[in-house]
């Protein structure tokens, strides 16, 4: 477990799996700008074997920090770079007035299935968790993953925006 967090248990990386994504943490760390990543992250932690409750995660926000699975895919700029983005977003969004987190709850309220099965689903399964269809497009979805609630919709749409702006376009265009 990680200090303070009795939920979250991982293990730390290899210097030379740390310094595999320098790159990585550059480039987010320009889209974003230091003074929002210092004002809205106090840690960010890299790990590998990360896992919430006994899941295995991809990453995870508390809000303030951010902790990234190094080992969690094959392809380390996609991920760190959506990873990054997805829970750095989530800082974001807890961070934003009340008003402007109710609205984009609203926006799909009605799609989302906050059950634990699904999330389960989701976590446990991350090629269903990546899959998007025309019905979920239609209801201002992405991927499954953003089905689980508000905050995860919001997340996934930030790394989409950073990382995949084209696909976006694409989408959107459908």
């Amino acid at each position: 477990a990680f200090e303070g967090d009795e939920d979250i248990t991982g293990k730390r990386p290899s210097d030379q799996l740390i310094r595999s994504i320098e790159d990585p943490l550059r480039q987010f760390l320009k889209t974003m700008g230091r003074p929002l990543v210092n004002r809205l992250m106090t840690r960010l932690v890299l790990a590998t074997d990360l896992h919430l409750n006994g899941d295995d995660v991809g990453g995870l926000s508390d809000g303030r920090r951010v902790y990234v699975d190094l080992d969690h895919n094959s392809n380390p700029l996609l991920v760190y770079g959506r990873t990054l983005h997805h829970e750095f977003s989530s800082n974001i969004l807890r961070a934003a007035p009340w008003t402007l987190r109710n609205a984009w709850n609203e926006l799909s309220a009605g799609h989302y299935d906050s059950s634990a099965s699904y999330l389960h689903t989701c976590l446990s399964s991350p090629n269903f968790a990546n899959e998007t269809s025309s019905d979920l497009l239609r209801h201002g979805l992405l991927r499954n993953y953003s089905v689980t609630n508000s905050e995860n919709d919001f997340n996934v749409y930030a790394e989409v925006l950073f990382t995949e702006p084209e696909r976006l376009r694409r989408w959107r265009a459908d």
